[in-house]
C-alpha cells in the first residue's frame, strides 16, 4: 500500500515498547548503584576500624553524614527518573511521528512540529504532578522517600542501641541496610520492624511507574487530537503475574479522554483504533495540504502550543520556590534541595558528588561527540531535535561544572581538598 499499513504501526509501537523495557532496566541498575556506592564507602570505613575502636560516637557521626548524602541521592534520583521519562516519551512520540509522517511525506514537518514538545511536556506534568488526582508529582514523592531514608537511618541506630548491639555490629547492620543487594537475616524484621527491608524499593517502584506513565501519557499527548484515531484499546502484558485488574481491562476499548492510568509497576500498553483505511487517511491529508478546510487537522497539526495550566497545582507549589514558573510552564528547580546545604554536608559526600558529576560530564561529552553510539536512530532525527539535545547536554555540562566548583570551594575552605 502506498501509505503504509496497520502492521507497520504495530511494529513501531512494539519497538517503542522494547525501548521502554530497556529504559526501565537501565534505571533499575542506576538506582541500585547509587545505594551500592554508599554501602561500599561505609564498608571501607568500617574495615579501617575494629570492634574495639569503632564507637557509638563515630557511628552517630557517620549516620549524620548519610543523612547529608541522602540529599545528593535525591538529586541523582531526580535526574534518573526525569531522563527515563524523557527518553520513553521520545520513543513513543517518535513512533507516532514516523508512522503518520510516512503516510503523507509532504507534511512530515508538521508532524515533527506537533510531536516535538511532547517529551518535555511529559517530564513537566509527571514530575510536577499535573496528571495525578492529589497533584503530588514524582519529584515530591521522591523527596518523601528521602525523608523515609533519613528516618530509617536514625531508627536503626536507636533500635540497635536499645537491643544492646555493639557499635561494630550496629555499623554492619547499617551497611546491610544501605546495600540493596544485601540479604537480610530472618531476625532483621524482628529487630527493625519499622524500616524498609530493601532500601531502594520505593525509588525502584516509582522509577518503574514513571516510565509506565510516561509511555501512556506521551501516547495520549501524541494522539488525543488526531482525528483519525477514534478510541484506544488496552493490551495487558500477559506476564506470569498479571493482576486481575489488568486481565479485566485486556482488549477493552476506551474513549480517548477516559483511559485510566496503569497501576504502579504496570507494563500494559494502549494502542490506537483507526477506523479509516490508509488510503482514506492519505487522501484527506493530501486535500488538507492542498488547502482544503479541515478544522480537525488544523487543531492537530496547526502551529499552536498548549501551556500547562492547573490552578490547584500553582496554588500548592509556586510559593514554595521549589517550583519555578516560566511563562505558563511549571518547572521543578532541581538544584533547590541539592545545592541548598552544601556547607552542612560531610566531606565524603561532597567528594562522592564531585566524582559523579565528573562521570556525568564525560558521559555527556561522549554523547555530543558520538551521539549515534547512544541513539542508534540519531541520523533519522530532525536536525532541530538533534541541535536541541546537544544544547541540553551542553547546559547540563555547565551545571555539573558549576556544582563541582562549588564543592571544591567548600572542601578548600575546610582544608580537606586533595588536588
Amino acid at each position: 500500500m502506498p501509505y503504509g499499513h496497520i502492521k507497520q504501526y504495530r511494529e513501531l509501537i512494539a519497538e517503542a515498547q522494547k525501548k521502554r523495557i530497556q529504559i526501565t532496566k537501565k534505571q533499575q541498575q542506576q538506582i541500585a548503584k547509587l545505594y551500592r556506592d554508599i554501602a561500599k564507602d561505609l564498608g571501607k570505613e568500617i574495615a579501617r576500624k575494629s570492634e574495639k575502636t569503632l564507637t557509638y560516637r563515630w557511628l552517630k557521626d557517620y549516620a549524620k553524614s548519610l543523612k547529608g548524602q541522602s540529599k545528593q541521592i535525591y538529586a541523582d534520583l531526580q535526574g534518573i527518573v526525569g531522563a527515563g521519562i524523557f527518553d520513553t516519551a521520545v520513543a513513543v512520540s517518535r513512533a507516532e511521528e514516523q508512522f503518520w509522517g510516512g503516510i503523507m511525506p509532504g507534511v512530515s514537518e508538521r508532524f515533527r512540529d506537533a510531536f516535538s514538545s511532547i517529551p518535555q511536556t511529559c517530564v513537566d506534568e509527571l514530575m510536577n504532578g499535573g496528571i495525578y488526582k492529589d497533584f503530588t508529582g514524582l519529584s515530591e514523592r521522591l523527596w518523601n522517600y528521602k525523608g523515609k531514608f533519613d528516618r530509617d537511618i536514625g531508627y536503626i541506630i536507636n533500635r540497635g542501641i536499645i537491643e544492646q548491639k555493639s557499635a561494630y555490629d550496629l555499623a554492619k547492620d547499617l551497611e546491610m541496610y544501605v546495600d540493596p543487594q544485601a540479604k537480610k537475616p530472618w531476625e532483621w524484621r524482628k529487630v527493625y520492624p519499622n524500616c524498609n527491608r530493601v532500601v531502594d524499593y520505593n525509588a525502584q517502584r516509582l522509577a518503574r511507574t514513571s516510565v509506565t506513565h510516561a509511555y501512556q501519557l506521551s501516547f495520549q499527548r501524541s494522539t488525543r487530537n488526531n482525528p483519525f484515531i477514534e478510541k484506544y484499546q488496552w493490551h495487558s502484558s500477559n506476564a506470569g503475574k498479571t493482576c486481575e485488574l489488568c486481565r479485566e481491562r485486556d482488549g477493552k476499548m476506551f474513549p480517548k479522554n477516559r483511559v485510566p492510568l496503569d497501576h504502579p509497576n504496570g507494563m500494559c500498553i494502549i494502542t490506537a483504533v483507526i477506523p479509516k483505511s490508509m488510503d482514506e487517511i492519505g487522501e484527506e491529508l493530501s486535500d488538507w495540504a492542498a488547502g482544503k478546510r479541515n478544522p480537525e487537522l488544523d487543531r492537530w497539526l496547526g502551529r499552536h502550543t498548549r501551556p500547562i495550566k492547573n490552578k490547584k497545582l500553582v496554588e500548592k507549589h509556586t510559593d514554595s520556590v521549589i517550583i519555578k514558573e516560566k511563562g505558563n510552564i511549571l518547572k521543578m528547580d532541581l538544584q533547590f534541595f541539592a545545592e541548598k546545604d552544601i556547607k552542612n554536608q560531610e566531606s565524603v559526600s561532597l567528594k562522592r558528588a564531585i566524582r559523579k558529576y565528573q562521570f556525568r560530564i564525560g558521559e555527556h561529552e561522549a554523547k555530543i561527540s558520538n551521539p549515534s553510539e547512544f541513539y542508534p536512530e540519531w541520523d533519522s532525527y530532525d536536525i532541530r531535535y538533534q541541535e536541541g539535545l546537544k544544547r541540553h547536554w551542553n547546559k547540563e555540562i555547565r551545571n555539573f561544572k558549576q556544582s563541582i566548583q562549588e564543592r571544591i570551594d567548600e572542601l578548600k575552605s575546610r582544608g580537606d581538598y586533595d588536588e
